[in-house]
């Protein structure tokens, strides 16, 4: 998976909300979402399909869209060429667990399989919505059989590939059957979650493309991993069997020894033998940074599937700025680009400084993050959120520049648009844009 594709590089990452070249008519990449009979589009000759089996049970998750993301990255840096060769890419995610979802083998539409990670036990018979390690998921187990049966025809075909993340990583294992799943407990403290290590195995050291990756880090076996998972999927035997390979196990603790708890296997190679070809990790590679996710809620706002408030709490909090006051005021400056206070405009107590772009971005203009006041921008009315505020950042991001707005009054709230934002009590409802797309 990319990092970043070359055009966000050039023009920083938050050009992907307003142009870019992976949606494109010619050489894009197209999205359609499988719950039900009916919803799988027809084949294409022109459209390499890839294959995202969801294992959230509907649950909301940022992995899911940043694996999504991670094929735009790709397709964006193809576009020029595959627009020449007269393809596009299409993802189609399958509700794999809720709406028993289940793709084609490979052969036919499908040679790229992505897996998701997921709430629950990952013996699906054991989601009662009550057990320890369930989560709350009561679900139907019949998907498990045809799952691992479009597993099967994976590993026999050579052509086709498989990346497994962490739910469909511990799905794997039960497939293969060469680790159970074990909850963790108080002993190991209980869910792992955040940056923490595995550590690659002497096999992995031996490995065409891990040795390379391997000679990369510091002590050439420690890598640091995003971590969220309740369950230690603990290996039968050791070695594994013939054929699938130990890459790393997890790390006791940061600098700590390798546990027993596998974390990377590789299941095949591809017809070279060096890169591999059917693969799974028990953590998320596929988050890769807090710029990256900040980009993916900016565009599921945009599709009106994340609030502004969730948004809102997820901004991220400049590292540049020096102390602040806490009177409502801005008065700290970021190092590296002009700024000018907001005053009067904050509203929020205490104002929380200004905010600048990330990676040399220059489409979003340094705010207050009290409301996101631009101050060199004339005011486009109130944001999509509660309390209201001035949303000309937002025009900056979505060229919404003529956008109009409805006008809130009333002892709950109000709005001014010559005077920003004005105080208000806060109330339960968000107020809504009436502004065009």
């Amino acid at each position: 998976m990319p990092f970043d594709c070359q055009h966000r590089v050039k023009y920083g990452r938050d050009i992907c909300l307003t142009d870019c070249p992976s949606t494109a008519e010619h050489g894009g990449c197209e999205y359609a979402r499988i719950e039900r009979d009916g919803d799988l589009p027809p084949a294409d000759p022109d459209v390499i399909d890839v294959a995202v089996l969801d294992m959230h049970h509907g649950w909301p998750n940022l992995g899911h869209d940043a694996i999504v993301h991670g094929v735009q990255n790709a397709v964006c840096d193809l576009q020029s060429d595959l627009a020449a060769a007269g393809l596009r890419f299409r993802v189609l995610s399958y509700d794999v667990r809720r709406g028993a979802r289940i793709p084609e083998g490979p052969g036919g539409r499908h040679a790229i399989y992505l897996g998701t990670g997921g709430p629950g036990h990952l013996d699906p018979a054991k989601n009662d919505g009550v057990s320890p390690g369930s989560q709350g998921i009561r679900e139907d187990p019949a998907w498990e059989g045809p799952l691992f049966r479009l597993f099967d025809r994976i590993r026999a075909d050579d052509d086709a590939v498989l990346l497994a993340v962490c739910h469909t990583f511990g799905v794997m294992c039960r497939w293969l059957g060469v680790a159970d799943a074990v909850l963790r407990g108080s002993e190991k403290g209980g869910k792992s979650t955040g940056i923490l290590e595995n550590v690659l195995t002497p096999a992995a050291a031996a490995h065409p493309w891990f040795g390379l990756f391997a000679r990369e880090l510091p002590d050439r076996r420690r890598l640091r991993i995003l971590d969220s998972r309740l369950y230690d999927l603990i290996p039968h035997t050791e070695p594994l069997p013939e054929g699938i390979t130990a890459i790393a196990y997890e790390a006791l603790g940061v600098g700590g020894p390798a546990g027993n708890a596998l974390t990377m296997m590789e299941v095949a190679r591809d017809r070279a033998g060096k890169m591999p070809r059917i693969f799974g990790v028990n953590h998320h590679p596929e988050i890769v940074n807090r710029p990256r996710q900040l980009t993916i809620l900016r565009k599921r706002m945009e599709r009106g599937e994340v609030t502004p408030n969730g948004m809102r709490s997820a901004w991220p909090r400049s590292p540049k700025t020096s102390t602040i006051t806490a009177i409502g005021r801005c008065t700290s400056r970021p190092v590296t680009r002009s700024w000018r206070p907001c005053g009067t405009t904050c509203t929020r107590r205490p104002c929380d400084g200004p905010v600048s772009s990330d990676a040399g971005s220059s489409s979003i203009p340094i705010a207050c993050r009290s409301c996101f006041v631009h101050p060199p921008l004339r005011c486009m009315g109130p944001r999509e959120a509660s309390p209201p505020c001035c949303r000309s950042h937002r025009s900056t991001v979505t060229s919404r520049t003529n956008a109009s707005w409805r006008s809130f009054s009333g002892s709950s709230r109000s709005w001014r648009r010559s005077g920003g934002c004005s105080p208000r009590t806060r109330t339960s409802r968000a107020p809504r844009l009436s502004s065009p797309r």
